[in-house]
């Protein structure tokens, strides 16, 4: 309190309004923004690069909240502050970065690749972070005509393949992307590419690929055995697991890998409660048992 704001707290503040989807709110923060920076003793030089950040941020939660005009507007007044930074600029690239993943959010992947393409043409790094970022905005989609892992292939096949080394989250979004398409077996088969790549699967990957593979509990076991003898699965793993004996109407066996849970001391969750209670859904007192 009594203490100004730094150009730092604005940015921010700017990034919690974006997460929150709330465009008009981090307009509000970049306007306090620039009057300190106009105020302030920066360079030349350092103003534009600031600027261009604060205008990524906007870009970002101009995309995330969907609003395509709002990215076309903020590109078009960034892009021109770009070109007098240069190519090499840090600031250059993260704008370029954020423009690409905004129209991604705004479910223009045509415009994503146009930028893309844009940047390469003017020499700007885009790194596989950019990528990963496109991806997972096809990925989580949810919606009765989504095709997340078409597009996902598609945009591996044309802006990744030959151009940039893979990593182990990419390979993690293709897995879940089949689960978002119900596509068990495309799962399990960017799962193997993984490893071919060089890659051994964390907590995280083998727990994708349970939910990906969960239609069916007699493969998700085979999967599981496999992962144990790797590595000692975590509470997520096991939600996995109870979630895919749920499907299966496999209460017991639910429930017994509850006990594998609690056995080794993982403290189960809401979560983990909750896909309990849907491996019980046919019993009315074994579900109530859960829920107290």
């Amino acid at each position: 309190e009594g203490i100004p704001p730094s150009a730092a707290t604005y940015i921010n503040m700017m990034k919690v309004e974006a997460v929150q989807m709330d465009l008009e709110a981090a307009e509000h923060y970049f306007a306090s923004f620039m009057e300190q920076l106009l105020n302030s003793e920066a360079s030349e030089e350092e103003r534009l690069s600031q600027t261009i950040l604060g205008m990524a941020v906007l870009l970002d939660a101009a995309g995330r909240a969907g609003n395509e005009t709002g990215v076309r507007h903020y590109f078009r007044e960034g892009d021109t502050i770009s070109r007098k930074l240069g190519p090499r600029a840090n600031a250059t690239a993260s704008f370029y970065s954020s423009a690409i993943v905004a129209f991604a959010n705004c479910r223009r992947l045509d415009l994503s690749e146009e930028w893309l393409a844009l940047a390469e043409k003017r020499g700007i790094l885009v790194d596989i972070g950019t990528h990963i970022s496109v991806l997972k905005t096809m990925a989580w989609r949810k919606g009765r005509d989504e095709v997340p892992l078409d597009d996902c292939e598609t945009w591996v096949e044309r802006n990744i393949e030959g151009r940039l080394d893979p990593t182990a989250e990419l390979f993690r979004i293709l897995i879940r992307a089949a689960m978002a398409q119900k596509l068990p077996e495309r799962a399990e088969h960017w799962f193997v590419e993984a490893r071919k790549a060089g890659f051994k699967p964390n907590h995280k990957m083998w727990s994708t690929l349970f939910e990906a593979v969960a239609f069916d509990p007699e493969i998700t076991k085979q999967w599981f055995e496999k992962a144990a003898n790797e590595l000692e699965p975590d509470g997520n793993m096991y939600v996995a697991m109870i979630r895919s004996m749920a499907t299966g109407g496999l209460a017991d066996e639910a429930e017994g890998y509850y006990e594998q849970l609690t056995e080794k001391g993982i403290k189960p969750t809401t979560v983990t409660f909750h896909a309990l209670m849907a491996a019980a859904a046919a019993d009315v007192d074994r579900t109530l048992f859960w829920f107290e």
